[in-house]
């Protein structure tokens, strides 16, 4: 994927490799746990860098004993660095793709949740307050 691609026009995936990858992602996502999951969505910084972490789980519970299915997709989001939306593989459980800025990472965000059809909610560390 070349370095200067654009993924969105601000409303709209209009990169075809984009749509692929996301058409992929779902697939993926889907396969791991199953219709509507629940989207955890949270952003935080390591080592100079900005990611966006999304992580999927069942929307309802098995009470069965079997371990919980879950899905990780953080996004890496670094102007500087080369573009790479890796495709997930027949049992992936996790992705870091890296995307040029923020802006496209919320479109991606949004496109997945929505076609998901996901319960979204968002952890944002509160910061402390002294006592």
């Amino acid at each position: 994927m070349k370095d200067d691609i654009i993924l969105t026009n601000g409303e709209f995936i209009i990169n075809h490799e984009a749509k692929v990858w996301l058409g992929q992602i779902c697939r993926a996502i889907k396969d791991a746990v199953g219709d509507h999951p629940k989207m955890r969505v949270y952003p935080y910084r390591k080592d100079r860098c900005n990611y966006l972490a999304l992580d999927f789980d069942e929307r309802h519970t098995d009470t069965s004993g079997q371990p919980p299915k879950w899905f990780s997709l953080t996004i890496a989001i670094a102007p500087h660095e080369k573009m790479k939306l890796d495709c997930p593989e027949v049992g992936c459980k996790d992705l870091v793709p890296t995307i040029r800025d923020s802006f496209d990472a919320i479109t991606i965000v949004a496109h997945l949740a929505s076609s998901l059809r996901a319960n979204v909610s968002f952890n944002i560390p509160l910061p402390r307050v002294a006592p």
